[in-house]
């Protein structure tokens, strides 16, 4: 999921969000995303150059349909291919970690026709607009648009916008938010650095992918954050603190949530 700046002062705002939002309405978020959710974990990785050698063997391997298994982990989870080289390498002095939230198994009969079919990339496309619209309404959605200045990156929160985007490589959703890497049934999108903010600087990817079941009778949404810096000059990422966790496992949670609901909804319910 998108995530929001490490400022001091974000970071603050964000960790107060539990106080002076009502407890009842966080424990209705997390009733009604949990009906959706399969697995939820967040772990540290260290990477090595054999994680980059299946990083581009899944690369050759991008045409083939991705076949979800309920076993997977962090710790055997394919990086993304927008990671760059230097955080694989041996020598490497970096702090990885990486949350991975998991649907539950959705049947194909009841994808909508705006969504597509388990094999056509319109199908993530339209999953995406709903996860993306979703993170624009969220805590860290509408702090991140505050602190932007640029009006035309601002622009790229608006529904609008995101409703327009077919998220192809190079497209910016909500901010600093670029498409670094799109197939079928993944999409990767690197956190930019925005140029009148230099002192705010965020290493991450965000994953969102489409698989099918062994059955070949539902797909799983995958929804992933990675976050990287290095050891001994950047602070902790968001996923590195108990509040950090918690506020983004909820929101990623709820994109899913809204992703899902978009490609099931009927066409006359998502025009209203």
């Amino acid at each position: 999921m998108p995530l929001a700046m490490p400022s001091k002062a974000t970071l603050v705002a964000l960790s107060l969000v539990p106080v002076v939002a009502p407890t009842a309405y966080l424990l209705l978020i997390r009733a009604t995303t949990s009906r959706y959710i399969a697995v939820s974990a967040t772990q540290k990785r260290v990477l090595t150059p054999k994680d980059k050698e299946d990083v581009a063997a899944a690369e050759a391997a991008s045409t083939s349909t991705t076949t979800y298994s309920p076993d997977t982990t962090i710790a055997d989870t394919i990086p993304p291919h927008s990671i760059p080289d230097e955080v694989f390498a041996d020598s490497a002095s970096y702090v990885v970690y990486c949350e991975r939230v998991v649907s539950k198994p959705v049947p194909i009969k009841s994808l909508t026709v705006e969504g597509g079919d388990a094999s056509s990339g319109a199908l993530l496309t339209t999953y995406l607009r709903g996860t993306m619209g979703a993170f624009a309404w969220t805590p860290m959605g509408i702090i991140m648009h505050r602190i932007i200045s640029d009006p035309a990156l601002r622009a790229t929160f608006s529904a609008d916008h995101l409703e327009s985007l077919n998220f192809a490589k190079d497209d910016i959703a909500c901010g600093p938010h670029k498409v670094t890497y799109r197939s079928r049934d993944r999409a990767e999108m690197m956190t930019q650095r925005l140029a009148d903010k230099p002192d705010l600087v965020v290493h991450a990817v965000i994953v969102a992918a489409v698989e099918t079941t062994a059955s070949g009778n539902e797909v799983v949404f995958v929804n992933e954050t990675w976050f990287w810096r290095h050891a001994q000059e950047e602070p902790p990422s968001m996923l590195e603190t108990a509040a950090g966790r918690w506020l983004h496992t909820l929101v990623g949670g709820w994109m899913i949530f809204k992703g899902t609901s978009k490609v099931t909804a009927s066409v006359k319910a998502k025009k209203q």
